[in-house]
């Protein structure tokens, strides 16, 4: 690989390192979703659409699962709720807390990630959404031109489950079938108290 900056300029070409740690921290993602032990930040899930209730179009669609799990943009305090990750922002000017949480059911047979999360801007609502996810590790450029790997996390598939929902998922292959108890929100994007999607790369 060669990047000049400036149009002549010669460089010398270079391929990109092998970073075996790429793959545990992969493998790591899969089986927990964990970096090292530590939970990725919930609040990735508000940036992927949860927390914009005015756009039906996904816009922010994929971030580096490491360098999220290690920065300022998601230092919220993180705590273990049962089987939620749960990250509450500090309160506003009107005390209002911004909750978003999620809880990991595990990984299809062709490798795609299964979560619920879930979304509360200091309202009394509190907006559940399936997630479809792919990670994969991809070379790029640092600020100085050097090359790094990031375990980089996509958001494939949001499938909104409603307002203060309760139920629970399963995995049966690439099968996901979505179980609900209670009542039904009318803003789940399927009524019905029972639901089985394939999880796919598209």
């Amino acid at each position: 690989m060669c990047v000049a900056l400036i149009t002549g300029a010669s460089c010398i070409a270079q391929s990109p390192p092998k970073l075996p740690q790429s793959a545990a921290v992969i493998a790591e993602i899969k089986e927990t979703f964990t970096i090292g032990g530590k939970p990725i930040p919930p609040e990735i899930f508000r940036d992927f659409g949860d927390g914009n209730l005015a756009d039906s179009k996904n816009i922010w669609v994929a971030v580096d699962a490491v360098a999220a799990t290690k920065s300022n943009l998601y230092a919220d305090h993180v705590s273990k709720q049962a089987s939620w990750v749960v990250q509450k922002s500090a309160p506003d000017g009107d005390g209002a807390v911004e909750k978003t949480a999620y809880r990991y059911f595990g990984a299809t047979n062709n490798g795609l990630l299964i979560a619920v999360a879930s979304y509360s801007g200091g309202g009394s609502g509190d907006f559940f959404t399936l997630h479809v996810l792919h990670v994969v590790a991809r070379h790029a450029f640092d600020f100085d031109g050097n090359v790094y790997e990031r375990s980089e996390l996509i958001n494939l598939r949001r499938l909104p489950l409603g307002n203060r929902r309760e139920g629970d998922v399963t995995i049966s292959g690439n099968a996901i079938t979505i179980s609900t108890s209670g009542r039904v929100d009318a803003g789940a994007s399927n009524t019905s108290k029972r639901q089985v999607i394939e999880a796919y790369r598209p």
